[in-house]
């Protein structure tokens, strides 16, 4: 008798690890997915960033240095200003 009791409880501890290595298996493909899935909205973020930075350079290099020196000096002197300035409630 307690050797069938043994048995069974074996079958059962073996039915249980089963699950166990299922369950695992799916929620690593799940996890895998996701993370999948990710990447790829990445790599279309950074394709778009790309892009928007090639477009960006060409029209740098087209520029006269101090002209852009300039531009980029007066951008500047606004920000700032606008960042002293106390804004009216």
């Amino acid at each position: 008798m307690p050797d069938r009791y043994i048995e069974c409880k074996g079958i059962i501890f073996d039915q249980i690890a089963e699950k166990g290595d299922v369950d695992q298996a799916t929620r690593l493909q799940k996890e895998n997915r996701v993370l999948t899935e990710k990447v790829e909205r990445l790599e279309e973020e950074y394709s778009k960033l790309r892009k928007a930075s090639e477009f960006i350079m060409s029209i740098i290099e087209c520029m006269d240095t101090d002209d852009l020196k300039k531009k980029i000096f007066e951008k500047r002197k606004k920000e700032l200003s606008m960042a002293s300035d106390p804004s009216p409630c």
